[in-house]
């Protein structure tokens, strides 16, 4: 819970224990990725794509949003940095090709 004090110069906010879990305690890794594309049906197509991605990964918790004016933006929760990197590696690899209408791309070290 949010309080203020007496002169509402300062806000606090209560211990976790006071907010509903909503499932993701054990999420340990957030990212977001934000793509910009022209026009409306670009970025309904960027959205589609990024949200058939992550769909396919149940250990993620997902949701892809379009922004006001031309792109969208998927932000994902991960229980592990191995899970993020991956999901994060699709995303990029369908975005890359949808948008910049380039190859996949090679992520390889050299």
């Amino acid at each position: 819970m949010l309080s203020c004090g007496s002169d509402h110069s300062r806000a606090g906010i209560a211990p976790r224990t006071c907010w509903p879990s909503a499932g993701v305690d054990e999420f340990s890794y957030m990212a977001c990725l934000n793509v910009f594309a022209d026009g409306l049906e670009g970025r309904l197509r960027v959205a589609a794509a990024m949200n058939a991605e992550l769909a396919n990964v149940p250990q993620v918790r997902r949701g892809v949003s379009l922004l006001s004016r031309g792109g969208c933006v998927a932000r994902r929760l991960a229980k592990s940095a191995a899970d993020s990197t991956r999901t994060n590696r699709k995303l990029w690899t369908a975005v890359h090709e949808l948008v910049a209408q380039l190859p996949p791309f090679d992520y390889r070290e050299y």
